[in-house]
């Protein structure tokens, strides 16, 4: 088959706009992440998207995610690329600090992923990105006793919790 960037793109694009729509209790693992591209471009842009594991979002993230930013006119480009992030991939779940923290550094530029994991986490887990989304929900950004406003989500929250992550960085 021949090389085709513009259906790459195509892919991309919708599966972003369908992991994003995706319900996060029935397709529990996810990441957070952002346009790095100056404001103008619309850098700083982010969205919350859904998947049904986490090798779903390894793959999202190594074989979708750079078509949404940039276009590859060489396949070769493009392999070698892709190539890079899978073999980070490779190693995320051993240590998924360092596996973000690698993803970043090759996909500057392009975007940044704030986080990977699993929704039962970012409603009441101890990560502290999930408590940091607790706490803007919870509008208590600088609060001084933040184990309040991070606390989880509570079962009469949840509806409100789940609309504001889906609005979340748009």
């Amino acid at each position: 088959m021949a090389w085709d960037p513009e259906q790459l793109t195509e892919q991309a694009n919708d599966s972003l706009r369908r992991s994003h729509e995706a319900d996060p209790e029935l397709s529990p693992w996810g990441l957070y992440s952002w346009a790095d591209a100056s404001p103008a471009c619309g850098g700083g842009v982010g969205a919350f998207q859904w998947f049904d594991s986490i090798d779903d979002v390894l793959a999202w993230v190594t074989d979708l995610s750079p078509a949404v930013f940039t276009s590859f006119d060489e396949e070769d480009e493009w392999l070698i690329f892709r190539a890079g992030l899978r073999q980070i991939a490779q190693g995320f779940l051993e240590n998924p600090e360092q596996g973000l923290k690698q993803f970043n550094a090759q996909l500057k530029g392009l975007h940044q992923i704030d986080w990977i994991g699993a929704w039962p986490d970012l409603v009441s887990g101890p990560d502290a990105y999930c408590q940091k989304i607790r706490r803007h929900f919870r509008e208590d950004w600088d609060s001084e006793k933040p184990d309040e406003s991070s606390s989880a989500i509570k079962p009469d929250e949840l509806g409100k919790f789940r609309q504001f992550i889906e609005d979340y960085g748009l």
